[in-house]
């Protein structure tokens, strides 16, 4: 481990000369390019360390790779996410004593377009709004794919702007949250610098002793 720290070191060196002295190189830049023919060894290594710090799995890893370089290679698998994301949400809400909730009449229809929503604001700020949207999206003066306001989508599907903001704003604050751990983790590999939840989540997940 201490080889890859070193080669992580020298990454990050060789990566200042492209921002202002003193200025560190930004997570969100470094996986700007990402690509499998940009995935060097001390990235793939970061990335592997990211995983199993987040429970073994690559969904915060991923959705933060989409969000760096706009890509869509994984879209599938998040639309499918933000479905289920959607559902446990309605289904909690649901659950409540309060039977008139603000989705208590969800149908799949307008949420799975609300799960979309949520997922392109949290990965491009409702733009490139083409790649997960079915084709439900507007384009604006300048070119990009946006998403509509939930006033739109309201009309649309004929439900409630309360109703589909809730949902909307369930997936993507999930993945937005998701987004932001990925990166706070990353950050610290770039850096070599771990704390101690992140040397325990380490431990916890892989099973191993830390040796850093």
């Amino acid at each position: 481990m201490n080889m890859e720290l070193t080669k992580a070191a020298k990454t990050v060196a060789s990566l200042a000369g492209t921002h202002e002295v003193g200025e560190p190189p930004d997570i969100y830049q470094v996986f700007a390019d990402f690509s499998a023919e940009s995935l060097t060894p001390e990235k793939a290594w970061w990335l592997g360390m990211v995983r199993t710090v987040c429970g073994n799995t690559s969904l915060p890893t991923d959705l933060f790779i989409a969000k760096a370089s706009c890509t869509m290679g994984r879209v599938d698998r998040f639309k499918e996410w933000g479905y289920l994301t959607a559902a446990k949400f309605v289904g909690a809400r649901q659950s409540e004593q309060r039977r008139q909730s603000r989705v208590g009449a969800y149908r799949t229809d307008w949420g799975h377009q609300a799960s979309r929503d949520g997922l392109a604001l949290a990965l491009w700020g409702g733009k490139h709004a083409d790649l997960i949207y079915n084709g439900l999206y507007v384009v604006n003066q300048t070119g990009w794919c946006e998403v509509p306001g939930v006033g739109v989508r309201a009309k649309q599907f004929d439900c409630t702007k309360e109703s589909y903001q809730s949902v909307r704003d369930e997936v993507g604050g999930r993945a937005n949250d998701l987004i932001n751990e990925a990166a706070h983790w990353l950050a610290m590999c770039m850096s070599g610098k771990y704390s101690s939840e992140f040397i325990h989540r380490y431990e916890l997940y892989s099973g191993n002793v830390w040796h850093g």
